[in-house]
């Protein structure tokens, strides 16, 4: 055989091999939980935040994902062709366009660990006179406000992150998307403006 021929094999095997080995998509599925009576879970929209940053101090930066699934009547979600990895999830609040919002940060870091950045950069103002949104019949404690501010519960943000409902209340939930398929179930809260 001669060495263009060899040359020619290598590099079909070499190709084929990529192909095979090339990272794999998920799907993840979801289901929305109603936190309260009043809270719904119809017609949500949901995002996902790849997290870049380093998870031994939550909330790590992510990069904004250009893909988001609207639940159905029963809070039931899915998203399709995701690349295996961490993620933060986000889901609207209602206060202003979830999907301007979602052009405006796809595909650029949340800097989620840093208060400033969210306050200067994301609200474009100063902490003292940054609006925090409550969920819906609750009241926001003045030690809460950087967490609030952090968690993207500011400036009538469009997406909020997800609280793990199975840790401490001030956690984000971080999904682990491996192999093809992954489930989680999300709380979620009506919101509405305070100062």
């Amino acid at each position: 055989m001669n060495t263009r021929l060899r040359f020619m094999i290598s590099i079909l095997v070499i190709a084929v091999i990529g192909v095979g080995c090339s990272p794999s998509k998920a799907t993840l599925t979801g289901t929305l939980i109603a936190s309260g009576a009043s809270d719904t879970v119809s017609n949500r929209l949901i995002a996902l935040c790849q997290i870049t940053g380093d998870l031994s101090d939550l909330p790590a930066d992510c990069i904004l994902m250009d893909m988001f699934a609207t639940s159905n009547e029963q809070g039931k979600f899915q998203i399709a062709n995701i690349s295996q990895g961490k993620y933060f999830v986000l889901y609207d609040t209602n206060l202003s366009d979830f999907k301007s919002g979602l052009d405006k940060w796809k595909g650029k870091t949340l800097k989620l660990s840093d208060v400033q950045w969210v306050v200067s950069d994301y609200c474009g103002t100063t902490l003292d006179k940054v609006t925090v949104h409550v969920i819906q019949g609750m009241s926001l404690m003045t030690d809460s406000l950087k967490v609030a501010v952090r968690d993207l519960y500011a400036c009538n943000s469009p997406f909020v992150l997800v609280l793990d409902p199975a840790k401490d209340k001030n956690v984000p939930l971080v999904v682990d998307v491996m192999g093809t398929t992954a489930e989680v179930e999300i709380p979620v809260h009506n919101f509405e403006n305070n100062q």
